[in-house]
């Protein structure tokens, strides 16, 4: 099995990633494949394909 923690929180080091981090603890020593993505802080950019597609739905 394989666990993703995704952390859209954009301080490093705050609650969200320590509690995110240990719910992973237990999943890693019961065997499972874990991963931790850090996102917070990072660019959201809209659909690039949206203006396209706004125009062709009307």
């Amino acid at each position: 099995m394989k666990a993703v923690a995704i952390n859209g929180s954009p301080r490093p080091g705050g609650n969200t990633e320590i509690m995110l981090k240990k719910v992973l603890e237990p999943l890693e020593a019961a065997g499972w494949s874990t991963e931790y993505l850090r996102i917070g802080g990072k660019p959201v950019r809209g659909c690039m394909a949206f203006p396209r597609l706004a125009v062709e739905l009307h």
